[in-house]
């Protein structure tokens, strides 16, 4: 009889738990479509929070001891709620009707938010990453020429270049009277890179996708390369926009395809930058209907035209500036600036 009583005594006591439980798991102050919340709802909300450092904020509780806690839950200074509701998984109820505005989030502004938020998902659970930069190259100065190669156009007056370095630059004192190198070989990035796709599979998935993070991403030729996360796409599936830290250019990754960084490779600076282009900007009417989505001041018939003057060829350019926002004249190898052709068709003003 004894054991009956403890038996029933520890299942009132598991149902406690679990009712106390669904409170707490319910964002406060919404109405569930259907009255309850849908199984979409669960996972969205299972996949936005676990093994994530949040924000709450306890709105009510009953009973002594401890009976009811309804709770507001933030991820990245974003309420929960505000964003089950944007995804219209639940409607405010009156008593949160009020409230939404202080949060700073409503029908207008919640969307324009959405990438904001996301790009904010990173958290400093145990075996992540801290959220660390890469270092940027040493440039020549102002004014003094040095080897290029163009590794991405963004528009014709922003690309990415990549310093060609210069052979012979080790010290005379790496060497002996034989001419034979006194110290190892130094790692480049290209080698360190072709070690790490030998085990690249094996490394860690990413969890967090925070703007910014460093990352391994895999690219279309099956190869993996550093890469920086930009911000969340889609969330079912997960989708990242990622930018290839050593060319400059962007791609939509499975969250799958995407890797947490060792941390030696980090001892390397970015092997492309951006620059923007002097001499020259966009015209102030050239009549051609196709632009450039993303930078509609310049037509696609210019952006060809600058991939033809600089697409595989080994370029000169001198700095104006330096970072964090370099600029630069970029010469072909007769010395010829590489935007003149752009000039030449009306496909790019003068700029003095």
């Amino acid at each position: 009889m004894l054991e009956k009583q403890r038996s029933r005594s520890r299942s009132r006591s598991r149902n406690k738990r679990k009712q106390e439980e669904t409170h707490l798991s319910a964002p406060s102050a919404k109405k569930p479509l259907g009255g309850f919340w849908q199984s979409d709802a669960v996972e969205l909300i299972q996949e936005l929070l676990p093994k994530r450092y949040v924000d709450v904020k306890i709105m009510e509780y009953h009973g002594k001891p401890l009976t009811y806690l309804a709770v507001e839950i933030y991820f990245d200074g974003m309420p929960l709620s505000s964003f089950m509701e944007y995804n219209k998984h639940c409607t405010k109820s009156e008593s949160d009707s009020s409230s939404l505005k202080s949060e700073g989030c409503n029908e207008d502004t919640c969307g324009d938010s959405w990438e904001i938020d996301f790009e904010g998902l990173h958290s400093p659970n145990v075996g992540i990453q801290p959220l660390i930069h890469f270092g940027l190259p040493s440039l020549p100065y102002p004014g003094e020429f040095f080897s290029v190669t163009v590794k991405h156009i963004e528009t014709p007056n922003e690309v990415f270049i990549s310093l060609i370095s210069r052979e012979g630059s080790r010290h005379s004192s790496d060497t002996d009277d034989s001419g034979i190198s006194c110290v190892p070989e130094e790692m480049t990035l290209e080698s360190a890179m072709k070690q790490l796709n030998e085990y690249a599979d094996f490394l860690p998935i990413l969890t967090d996708f925070a703007s910014g993070l460093p990352c391994i991403a895999e690219y279309v030729d099956g190869l993996w390369y550093r890469a920086r996360i930009l911000a969340i796409q889609c969330i079912d599936p997960v989708k990242v926009l990622v930018q290839y830290v050593d060319y400059g250019s962007t791609r939509l990754q499975a969250a799958d395809r995407l890797r947490q960084i060792p941390p030696e490779l980090f001892q390397y600076p970015v092997a492309a930058f951006r620059v923007k282009l002097a001499g020259f900007k966009p015209p102030r009417d050239d009549g051609l209907p196709d632009r450039i989505p993303y930078s509609p001041l310049w037509s696609m018939e210019a952006l060809w035209t600058m991939m033809d003057c600089v697409e595989g060829k080994q370029l000169s350019a001198s700095l104006l500036s330096g970072f964090p926002e370099p600029s630069a004249f970029l010469y072909e190898e007769e010395g010829t600036l590489v935007h003149v052709p752009l000039i030449e068709k009306s496909l790019a003003d003068v700029d003095l």
